[in-house]
């Protein structure tokens, strides 16, 4: 049987690892993930831009995971 305070100290470990998982990517987190695959596919668009966000769309089946990963979690933390 778990003691109550360690049963408590689970319950917080588990609910700051669920609020981390919905903050946004850093940009550094961002550039690092999407780098490769900016200069591959979109390099003639300028960084920060709405349309390097749609390029990054056009070419979703072509990015690699971590940059998708980063792409998706950025989304769900905008909402």
């Amino acid at each position: 049987m778990l003691s109550p305070a360690f049963s408590v100290a689970l319950v917080c470990l588990f609910a700051s690892a669920a609020a981390a998982a919905d903050q946004a990517p850093s940009r550094s987190e961002m550039r690092k993930a999407c780098y490769s695959d900016y200069k591959r596919l979109c390099s003639d668009i300028s960084p920060g831009s709405g349309e390097l966000r749609q390029c990054f769309a056009d070419h979703k089946s072509e990015l690699s995971a971590a940059c998708a990963d980063v792409l998706k979690r950025q989304a769900a933390a905008k909402g």
